[in-house]
């Protein structure tokens, strides 16, 4: 007997994470709308799932992302929130998180990754994040400059999961682009905050046009040697938080410069994320055959045997363990269904 082949079956390890398939079913930041009727907070359905190490998490952990103001939120215009709009400029579609922001503001924000359909935070993932800041530049004169920071602690002190800081420059020596690359136009500064900690802010020091942004994170994130020239422009204007996976939520600062007119525009911050997840396939070893059936024991009965001493063994036995006939002092001849005979002398027991 051969045993079964070797089966190889297909499935994903680690998290996944994408804004382009996610859903906003509440879009109420600060509790200023547009859908004043949900809780004051951003909620983007079908974020992701986890799968666990070799597809473990079976079925997966289908996760959420909540967002929501942890400090005094100011928009310029609230109906910005959510997600960036698409390609044919339609609202909520696009492929990037977004928040609005008034000029000469700040406001420290809470992301959130709870189960799905629920308000419970998810339990630490099974692989590392990266979180994306997109379009991270300034206006006209220098107004309106972006920067975002975060922090050790929360604003309660407490201490918080702080990720590895890295843009294009890094990008390009983690997959060997080829010299000349790309020099990055986000400068990072630390401080020490009394009550927050060691905090890492990353200002924008290049304007921006309106027209270099980004509309899919692909741009941006696909090796520089494939990019184009307008990829390449906005390639030099993110940033990325790695995250471990126990950090399924973290806190981050978005403060806006003052315009030439105060009070009357604002900017959007844009941002995306990515799970280290990966499509896998796991060889199962052949299993071994069944061991061969036993034949099953065979007696007879004595009170089979006729009054000459004589017993007919169907055609169906082939097979007659020594101890058949134990007891059958009666028993003198055997014969076989279909031909053939065997005398057999049982002695007295």
């Amino acid at each position: 007997l051969v045993g079964a082949a070797a089966a190889t079956q297909y499935t994903v390890t680690g998290v996944q994470l994408s804004f382009a398939d996610a859903t906003i079913t509440c879009n109420n930041l600060g509790g200023l709308g547009p859908d004043l009727a949900c809780p004051p907070y951003i909620r983007y359905a079908n974020i992701g799932a986890d799968f666990g190490i070799n597809g473990e998490f079976d079925p997966p952990r289908k996760l959420d992302l909540i967002v929501s103001n942890v400090t005094h939120y100011k928009p310029n215009n609230p109906i910005r929130n959510g997600k960036n709009a698409d390609a044919n400029w339609v609202s909520f579609q696009g492929k990037f998180g977004q928040i609005n922001l008034a000029d000469d503001e700040t406001c420290t924000f809470l992301y959130r990754f709870v189960s799905e359909d629920t308000d419970q935070t998810a339990a630490p993932f099974s692989t590392k994040f990266d979180f994306f800041f997109y379009d991270v530049d300034y206006g006209e004169a220098g107004r309106l400059t972006e920067s975002v920071t975060m922090c050790t602690r929360d604003e309660n002190g407490q201490s918080t999961i702080a990720p590895m800081l890295t843009t294009v420059e890094q990008a390009c020596i983690d997959r060997v682009q080829p010299d000349p690359c790309l020099d990055t136009t986000v400068l990072f500064s630390t401080f020490q905050d009394p009550v927050r900690g060691e905090c890492t802010t990353a200002l924008a020091t290049e304007r921006g046009y309106g027209g270099d942004t980004a509309e899919d994170p692909e741009q941006i994130l696909q090796p520089v040697a494939d990019m184009d020239e307008f990829e390449k422009a906005a390639a030099r204007k993110y940033f990325n938080a790695t995250y471990p996976g126990n950090a399924t939520e973290f806190r981050v600062t978005f403060t806006l410069t003052p315009s030439a007119v105060p009070g009357f525009s604002g900017r959007n911050f844009q941002y995306s994320a990515l799970g280290r997840s990966e499509n896998i396939s796991i060889v199962e070893p052949p299993q071994s055959p069944p061991p061969p059936s036993s034949p099953p024991p065979i007696s007879f009965a004595c009170s089979d045997i006729s009054a000459g001493g004589t017993l007919v063994i169907p055609k169906s036995i082939d097979l007659i363990p020594h101890f058949a006939f134990l007891g059958c002092t009666s028993l003198k001849e055997v014969t076989f269904e279909g031909g053939g005979t065997s005398d057999l002398i049982i002695g007295e027991a």
